[in-house]
């Protein structure tokens, strides 16, 4: 189970297109692995969030908290793995982890459409852009001058 789950998250993570983790309710345990993983997350204002893979003397092995790291910064997450605390979603945006907060399904419908609203290649793109500065693949020859130009001729043709 551990191994394809971190590979389900690992191939989230680095898939090509925009994942985005729509949270409407709790999301607590393993659901804040998964959604770690996600590049987005847009949750409804009531939601609830929680590392709470401590509580059953467990540590989250799936990758979430590599992710989570990389969200919330190294304090912050520790913060939230040792705590195994709750966090409403208002505290849950203040730390960075919620990217946007709705009220209405057609205010989460908004948010995830302007995502959208160059293109889904020019998302693709970006993203492309964002995991190789990750990686620090900034340097590789043609990379980016690629990239660029790819992204640049298909504005153009709009």
């Amino acid at each position: 189970m551990t191994n394809f789950m971190s590979d389900a998250l690992q191939a989230l993570r680095t898939s090509p297109a925009i994942s985005i983790a729509l949270v409407r309710g709790n999301c607590l345990g393993g659901s804040t692995e998964l959604s770690s993983a996600c590049d987005i997350r847009v949750a409804h204002r009531k939601s609830k969030f929680g590392f709470w893979q401590g509580n059953l003397g467990l540590v989250p092995v799936w990758g979430g908290a590599s992710y989570l790291v990389q969200t919330v910064g190294r304090s912050n997450a520790l913060m939230l793995m040792a705590t195994t605390a709750t966090l409403s979603c208002e505290e849950a945006h203040r730390i960075g982890y919620v990217n946007r907060i709705f009220d209405t399904d057609d205010e989460a419908k908004e948010i995830i459409n302007s995502l959208l609203k160059n293109g889904v290649q020019i998302a693709q793109n970006q993203k492309m852009m964002i995991n190789a500065l990750h990686r620090g693949r900034e340097g590789e020859t043609g990379d980016f001058l690629k990239l660029f130009f790819d992204t640049y001729f298909q504005v153009q043709m709009w």
